[in-house]
């Protein structure tokens, strides 16, 4: 399922590495509700470098197409079998201005972005 959303750009952290094959991903911040009195930050990630979040500037309006990603997990701790479900959204074309930047090939669908998650 391909989602978009206008938000407002707030910050983006540096590519953090993981693996041991150097693969990398990178988060960034939204403002969804800008004109509230309560703002509603989103957090979204992507991985490789397809994606320049460098050029975007704090206060930007944006667009972003994105995916959920969602999974189970199950632990221990203490002895207590436990388990929970951790979501993503995964961006994969970001829209400012006149700049379209996408993360995947323009035949991509969310199983191309599933394949990269790395849990």
């Amino acid at each position: 399922m391909s989602l978009k959303i206008e938000c407002e750009f707030k910050a983006a952290s540096k590519p953090t590495t993981y693996g041991n094959e150097g693969k990398t991903y990178t988060k960034f911040w939204c403002d969804t509700e800008t004109k509230s009195e309560y703002p509603s930050m989103v957090e979204f990630q992507f991985f490789g470098e397809k994606l320049d979040v460098t050029k975007l500037k704090p206060g930007q309006p944006i667009t972003v197409h994105f995916n959920i990603s969602g999974r189970k997990n199950e632990w221990e701790k203490d002895g207590v079998k436990k388990s929970g479900f951790f979501q993503n959204l995964m961006a994969w074309k970001i829209e400012a201005d006149t700049t379209t930047q996408r993360i995947a090939p323009a035949q991509a669908d969310s199983t191309d972005v599933q394949d990269a998650i790395p849990f």
